[in-house]
């Protein structure tokens, strides 16, 4: 899981994170990212779910 304080932009397209750019984190992967280049979501089955 990639800390928030190691991140200041969006590693895929380049954009400055702010109060209202927001950084998310990939649930497979734990990087963090902005929403526009996370836009797939997957569900996680129960017995991976802790």
């Amino acid at each position: 899981w990639q800390p928030d304080s190691e991140v200041a932009q969006c590693p895929v397209c380049g954009g400055q994170f702010s109060f209202w750019y927001r950084k998310h984190h990939c649930r497979k992967c734990g990087r963090v990212v902005c929403a526009n280049c996370s836009p797939h979501r997957i569900t996680i089955p129960r017995q991976f779910i802790v």
